[in-house]
């Protein structure tokens, strides 16, 4: 640990860093892990934030991450396997996807990949969070600044759910969806969103959706959204 004055103590766990393939000087597969960086809140520059950090209850951060990905060249699959972000006492949020069509040029000839990528296409893609508190430390907050009570509040998310989903065209989806965030919201354990996709999507199509039309992603991506009641056991 590092100790600033007036300040307090930085610390680390741990910081690593793999790649364990290569093409030339480009790596194919590469793990990056963070774990227990602490910093205290008194870091944060402006007293605003100090003042959230306080009401939320946190004096100091400790945080942990993960970045994995690897390319099989087999299948031409570019596997995101996770890039995680958590906080202890908090919760973790963990995104993961697969990209198709990704030749080997991209990593034999880097400057090839400005044309290549109109070729990439989007097979799978997920998201999910654990919570550890911080949905009732937020819901407090937000209830202490609008002068209501934290059930009220709630019960004003859930019930504005109907409105909020309205752009998911899928009946199936989109009573599936206000379930699940109706009971996450109610007893927040998990979440997790899914791409239900029959095949793969070319990613010029994703990206030109989330430029112009981003509501319309869900169902371009059939996300299914559904609760994680159980918490799974530590990776690290």
């Amino acid at each position: 640990s590092v100790d600033v004055a007036g300040k307090g103590q930085i610390g680390l766990g741990s910081f690593s860093m793999d790649f364990p393939r290569y093409i030339k000087a480009v790596p194919t597969a590469a793990r990056i892990l963070l774990k227990n960086l602490s910093v205290p809140t008194a870091f944060a520059e402006d007293r605003q934030s100090r003042e959230v950090f306080q009401t939320l209850g946190y004096d100091r951060l400790d945080l942990s991450g993960e970045v994995s990905a690897r390319w099989d060249e087999a299948t031409g699959d570019f596997r995101i396997e996770t890039i995680s972000a958590g906080l202890a006492d908090g919760g973790s949020l963990a995104f993961d996807a697969t990209i198709g069509n990704v030749p080997r040029t991209v990593f034999s000839d880097p400057a090839s990949a400005q044309q290549a990528w109109v070729g990439f296409t989007l097979k799978s893609v997920g998201l999910g969070y654990r919570d550890a508190s911080l949905v009732g430390r937020l819901l407090r907050l937000a209830a202490s600044q609008t002068k209501q009570q934290p059930e009220a509040l709630r019960d004003g998310l859930i019930a504005g759910l109907p409105q909020f989903m309205k752009d998911i065209r899928d009946p199936e989806l989109r009573s599936k969806a206000i379930a699940a965030l109706t009971a996450f919201l109610r007893n927040p354990t998990g979440l997790t969103v899914v791409s239900r996709l029959a095949r793969p999507l070319p990613i010029t199509q994703v990206i030109g959706t989330a430029a112009t039309a981003p509501p319309q992603l869900p169902n371009l991506l059939q996300l299914e959204v559904a609760v994680s009641p159980e918490r799974p056991p530590p990776r690290h």
